[in-house]
């Protein structure tokens, strides 16, 4: 929201929807829409199904009327939000000029080895 210039605001998420198709064992998200009552998000990224790591890019846009149509015709210049690691457990990071910097790729972050399972074993002489 400060990219916006609006005030911090503690809203919950309203709707949220991705168009999205899979290749192999990559899900390429070609646009995401993250909407609360004062922000929306959008962007596209890429989530990979082996180690459910993710990366994304957003743009925000504030919903205050008439102040925010003239907010964001030049703020998703300024700041971008990408978010990397997992579903679970994402890193959100807040990209400066993000027409310099170029989404982090799948390909270039390492697969994380998932946890073994434990294992199962019958009680003896069951």
């Amino acid at each position: 929201q400060l990219g916006q210039l609006l005030p911090p605001i503690q809203d919950e998420l309203a709707t949220a929807s991705a168009e999205f198709w899979i290749n192999g064992g990559l899900v390429l998200m070609d646009r995401i829409v993250l909407e609360a009552e004062t922000i929306t998000l959008e962007g596209m990224g890429e989530l990979r199904l082996a180690d459910w790591q993710w990366s994304l890019r957003l743009q925000p846009e504030g919903r205050v009327p008439g102040w925010s149509e003239l907010v964001s015709a030049i703020s998703g210049t300024f700041a971008a939000i990408d978010v990397g690691g997992t579903p679970a457990e994402p890193i959100l990071e807040v990209v400066p000029l993000p027409l310099a910097v170029p989404l982090a790729e799948l390909k270039d972050v390492p697969i994380e080895s998932p946890a073994p399972s434990p294992s199962f074993q019958a009680p003896p002489g069951s």
